[in-house]
């Protein structure tokens, strides 16, 4: 084996590192691309838990003035009876 076919050996094996160099550092780039998007989604699904326990909180909070509402209203209904049919009229 000569000198030359040598300097060809190693200029293939050069060649062989710095491709494998760049595949390595696209491969970084990637996994820090997916590292960065499984942070984002992260972050978006405890944003979304905190927005299903405030509307958890306006829901409660709607259904006590509904009910409120209704006993108001009943109360109402009751009383607009009570005072047009007069029952203490017809005791005797």
């Amino acid at each position: 084996m000569g000198g030359w076919e040598v300097a060809r050996g190693n200029d293939i094996v050069q060649a062989l590192f710095a491709t494998l160099c760049s595949r390595v550092c696209l491969q970084g780039e990637t996994l820090n691309n997916i590292e960065a998007q499984v942070r984002r989604g992260a972050d978006a699904v405890v944003k979304g838990a905190e927005l299903v326990q405030e509307a958890k909180r306006y829901r409660d909070k709607t259904r006590k003035l509904w009910c409120w509402g209704a006993i108001i209203v009943v109360i109402i209904i009751i009383l607009i009876v009570i005072f047009t049919v007069r029952p203490w009229q017809y005791v005797n």
